[in-house]
């Protein structure tokens, strides 16, 4: 879809500010997103811009992610945080978005994910701000290959979406990600944890799913399992944030109804409708009927603003 200036700016907003650079009357922005689980996929043509991302000013998004791109056309040369950046068509590139950055570019045709950190076991203090690599190696074509495959999939709703997703993720974290370097005691830390993640996230419907269910699945103490989802609030944390951005994503595509809201609530293991409203309002600021037949429409505030549903989605990090 092609955005104005004005348009563009305010969906950007969650992400960048943006100027445009050169002719005025040459701007163009032409963006396709899809959501799927926490992951954002983007499509997106642009005329030259500058971009500046600056973690601290921008209130009521989690900015722990990585942004993958991929470009078709065109180059960007910046800075993230004191790294040189030099993105062009023969490289992939994973930026830290929890640190500052800014770009120059020119007319750019480029793909992106939206990942967050902990998907694929990103560490802001142990791992590099920028990380790239050739699309001429063998690691490039690989990663470049799951991403292609994902990004189809998704675009056409195919049911092995997911599987793609998982092992597109995987190999970010094998071949982007994971250093040669680690200790031996941690790889084996950092080996299990995109495992245990990609698990959960696959088994999100099934009733079953708890901490013991999951020991028991894949051999692991509960000792063992806590220790890896400290830093998340705990496996149970995991497990409910993990479903409630199910319903999130589901709730943005169902056309407002009665019952819908507690049909997407129980489809994902939310049976007390007051406990989903509470849970839902804390993570994403508003309840759930909020969130219906809002996808693609424009916002109603009166204020000339856009409302796309990435700015949302960022929220929801």
């Amino acid at each position: 879809m092609k955005y104005t200036l004005e348009q563009w700016s305010d969906i950007a907003r969650v992400f960048w500010d943006i100027t445009p650079l050169g002719d005025p009357e040459r701007f163009a922005v032409d963006l396709e997103a899809r959501l799927h689980d926490r992951l954002i996929c983007t499509e997106v043509r642009f005329t030259g811009q500058e971009f500046k991302h600056d973690p601290a000013h921008i209130k009521g998004v989690d900015h722990n992610f990585l942004l993958y791109e991929r470009y078709f056309v065109g180059r960007s040369r910046g800075l993230v945080a004191e790294c040189p950046v030099h993105i062009d068509q023969g490289t992939i590139h994973l930026v830290d978005m929890s640190r500052r950055c800014r770009k120059l570019s020119n007319d750019v045709v480029t793909a992106g994910v939206c990942i967050p950190h902990d998907l694929v076991g990103y560490d802001p203090v142990r791992d590099p701000a920028y990380l790239s690599v050739s699309l001429a190696s063998p690691q490039g074509r690989m990663v470049d290959l799951a991403h292609g495959s994902f990004r189809a999939a998704l675009a056409r709703n195919q049911a092995d979406v997911a599987e793609l997703a998982d092992t597109f993720l995987t190999l970010v974290w094998m071949l982007m990600v994971k250093g040669s370097d680690t200790p031996s005691t941690e790889r084996q830390d950092l080996d299990r944890r995109p495992l245990l993640r990609t698990f959960i996230t696959r088994n999100l419907e099934d009733p079953r799913l708890s901490p013991d269910h999951i020991c028991r699945q894949l051999g692991l103490s509960r000792t063992s399992l806590y220790r890896e989802f400290r830093e998340d609030g705990g496996v149970l944390r995991f497990i409910t944030d993990r479903r409630l951005d199910r319903c999130f994503a589901d709730l943005m595509a169902t056309p407002a109804s009665r019952g819908a809201v507690r049909q997407v609530a129980e489809r994902w293991g939310f049976h007390h409708a007051g406990n989903f409203h509470r849970l839902f309002r804390e993570r994403f600021g508003m309840s759930p009927s909020d969130y219906l037949d809002r996808n693609g429409l424009p916002a109603a505030s009166g204020q000339g603003n856009t409302f796309h549903p990435i700015m949302d989605w960022m929220r929801a990090g």
